[in-house]
């Protein structure tokens, strides 16, 4: 499916971005980061689970909800909030369109100092993850049927068939290209996390 999007105001997401940061009392760092993590895979449930430090501050960001607010993603015209159009279920080239301008978020994120996860990212993105989370399977799609049974459902992959199919492919091709770039690979969230706040 070919989609038409119009170019990113990153003029206008920059504003978004600092206006998210500060009434969700995000930690600005000295380094930012960006931890992919597929569908699934618990980035939603880390970050609404976060306990603020002593300053009130918490240290994660679950991109897809800036993806929204900045246009990134495409969402269904005049929701409130922004609700996702089925963007990963469009075909390759609608999603890589999508997941360029994500790359754009990804990128302003990190050089504001800032901590994310993500679910998406291309090969020949400005903006690298600095680490990639794959679960086990068995976890992973249990994760995918509890999230999409519970009142946080917001849209990804679907606990039939289908959905399992999409989530697996999406697996496969995120081990390839993570291999192929020398990417850190961690089949936990925690491990991920660590690993980030090792480098600070």
């Amino acid at each position: 499916m070919n989609i038409d999007l119009p170019p990113m105001d990153m003029e206008k997401a920059s504003e978004v971005i600092d206006k998210f940061v500060g009434e969700h009392k995000i930690k600005v760092h000295k380094k930012g980061a960006i931890v992919f993590v597929g569908s699934g895979g618990g980035k939603s449930t880390f970050c609404r689970n976060q306990k603020p430090d002593e300053n009130g501050k918490v240290d994660w960001i679950d991109e897809d909800l800036l993806y929204r607010l900045t246009n990134a993603h495409p969402c269904v015209p005049g929701s409130d909030p922004p609700k996702p159009e089925p963007w990963w279920t469009w075909g390759d080239e609608a999603i890589h369109k999508v997941e360029l301008r994500c790359d754009e978020v990804n990128k302003a994120l990190v050089d504001k100092g800032l901590w994310a996860f993500t679910t998406s990212f291309t090969p020949e993105a400005k903006c690298q993850p600095d680490a990639v989370v794959i679960l086990p399977w068995e976890e992973q799609k249990k994760r995918i049927t509890e999230k999409f049974n519970s009142p946080y459902y917001d849209g990804g992959a679907k606990p039939d068939e289908e959905g399992f199919r999409i989530a697996s492919s999406h697996r496969d091709w995120t081990i390839r290209v993570a291999k192929e770039n020398n990417l850190k690979v961690f089949d936990s969230i925690d491990g991920a996390v660590d690993y980030i706040n090792s480098r600070e």
